[in-house]
C-alpha cells in the first residue's frame, strides 16, 4: 500500500511543513509514500527538496476566494481532481490510498474517491471554516454555506480524520457523529532525551551573550507575532505589567523588523531576536535550555479548544513548564492533565509565586513531551 501525501500551496521547505511532514516521512514513516505537491504556478520553477516528491504547479491560490466566485474556484479544484485521479491510476502498480493534509486537498481527494473509487484520511490540521469565520466570510453567506456542505461530505466520505487535539476529535465526532478519528498530534524536533542541564559557567556565558541579567527568571516566546493568532497586544500587556526586577523576556521571531515590535523592544525587561540576529556562538537549542518557562497566550477564537500550537510541543520537549491562558485549547489541556501544572493557566497577569524549574522539574516535563510529541506517531496514519 502507497500512501499519497496530498498538500496544497505548502512547500516542503518551510519550517512547519518540513518538521511537521517531510523530516517525520523521512526518519520514521515505515509504509512506503509519495508527496504530491500542488502549488500555484509562480512555485512552478522553484527548486523544492524532499524525498518522493511530485509537483503539479496548477492551484490558484486560496486568496482568490475573496477577489472571485467560489464557484470558478472549485472548478480549478476539480480540473486538479482528474488530473490527478488520472494520474495515480496510470503511475501506480500497487494499492494506494491519499492522505488529504487540508481542507483543499480534502475536496481535490473527494472528488478523486468519487470519479476513481480511491480511499482517503483526512487530515485538516485546523478548522479552516472556523478560522476564517467573521474574517472572510460570515454564517448568513454563500461561502460559508458552502464550505460546510463540502466539510460535511469530506467527513462522511473519508476513511477516517485526523485530529491534532481531542478538542478537534469531539467537533468531528459531536457535528458530523463521525467514528473513524485518531489523534496524530504536532511532533517535537527531537529523537530522545537529549535534555542539556547548563552549567553555572554555560549559564552566566549565555547570559552575557544576549545582554540579560543572570538571577531573574527567563521565560522565551519563540514564533510569529502579529495581530491574529499570535497577538502582540496580548504579549505586551502581559509583559508590561510583570516585575522587571525579577522577570526577563527572550522574544525569538521573525517579525523582529516589524515596527509593531518597537513597542516590545522598548520594554526593558525584554530581550528581542530573530534567529538571524542571535549571537553566532549561540544557538536555538542552547537558549531553550538556558530559559525557565515558555510562553503560549492566545485569545478566545471559534476554534480555540480545537487548537495545539507547534510552540508547545517544542518548549515542553526541551523541559520547559508553559505559561498560557485558558484560551490555547489542547495547551491548556495538557497543562492541566498531562503535566500537572493548571498553576500556569493564567487569565491576565503573571503568577506571582513562580519560582526557577528544578532540573528534575524539567526532566519530566521532556520525558513526558517526548512520548507525546513523538515522531513515531506518523504511523498512526495507519492504524
Amino acid at each position: 500500500m502507497i500512501k499519497y501525501f496530498l498538500l496544497t500551496n505548502e512547500s516542503p521547505d518551510q519550517g512547519l511543513i518540513k518538521s511537521q511532514l517531510i523530516d517525520p516521512l523521512e526518519n520514521n514513516f515505515i509504509q512506503k509514500y509519495k508527496i504530491i505537491n500542488i502549488l500555484s504556478p509562480r512555485f512552478a520553477l522553484k527548486k523544492l527538496v524532499a524525498n518522493n516528491l511530485v509537483k503539479f504547479p496548477f492551484l490558484i491560490p486560496p486568496r482568490f476566494l475573496s477577489k472571485y466566485t467560489i464557484v470558478f474556484y472549485f472548478i480549478n479544484l476539480l480540473t486538479i481532481s482528474i488530473f490527478i485521479g488520472f494520474y495515480l491510476k496510470i503511475t501506480s502498480s500497487d494499492k494506494y490510498e491519499i492522505i488529504a493534509r487540508n481542507y483543499f486537498s480534502g475536496f481535490i481527494a473527494l472528488i478523486i474517491k468519487i470519479l476513481f473509487k480511491v480511499d482517503f484520511i483526512f487530515d485538516p490540521r485546523s478548522l479552516f471554516i472556523l478560522e476564517n469565520l467573521g474574517y472572510k466570510f460570515t454564517k448568513n453567506s454563500l461561502i460559508y454555506s458552502v464550505l460546510k456542505l463540502v466539510e460535511k461530505i469530506i467527513v462522511k466520505k473519508s476513511k477516517k480524520v485526523i485530529c491534532v487535539s481531542y478538542g478537534m476529535k469531539k467537533y468531528f465526532s459531536l457535528t458530523y457523529k463521525k467514528k473513524a478519528l485518531e489523534i496524530i498530534p504536532c511532533f517535537n524536533n527531537l529523537t530522545k532525551n537529549n535534555l542539556i542541564h547548563l552549567t553555572a559557567q554555560e549559564e552566566i556565558r549565555i547570559s552575557k551573550l544576549l545582554s540579560m541579567p543572570e538571577d531573574t527568571i527567563k521565560i522565551i516566546y519563540y514564533g510569529s507575532l502579529n495581530y491574529g493568532w499570535n497577538n502582540i497586544n496580548t504579549y505586551f500587556k502581559f509583559i508590561e505589567q510583570s516585575n522587571q526586577n525579577l522577570f526577563s523576556f527572550i522574544i525569538i521571531t521573525q517579525d523582529y523588523k516589524k515596527d509593531y515590535c518597537n513597542k516590545l523592544k522598548n520594554l526593558k525587561n525584554v530581550y528581542i531576536f530573530s534567529l538571524k540576529t542571535i549571537p553566532l556562538n549561540l544557538t536555538i537549542t542552547q537558549i531553550f535550555y538556558y530559559a525557565d518557562y515558555g510562553l503560549l497566550l492566545l485569545n478566545k477564537s471559534l476554534d480555540w479548544y480545537t487548537r495545539l500550537s507547534v510552540k508547545y510541543a517544542q518548549y515542553t520537549s526541551h523541559g520547559l513548564p508553559v505559561i498560557t491562558t485558558k484560551w490555547a485549547g489542547e495547551a491548556s489541556r495538557l497543562n492541566k492533565n498531562f503535566f500537572n501544572r493548571k498553576d500556569l493557566i493564567i487569565n491576565r497577569n503573571i503568577p506571582s509565586n513562580l519560582t526557577k524549574p528544578t532540573k528534575k522539574e524539567k526532566k519530566d516535563i521532556s520525558n513526558l513531551a517526548l512520548k507525546y510529541f513523538d515522531s513515531n506517531k506518523i504511523n498512526l496514519y495507519d492504524a
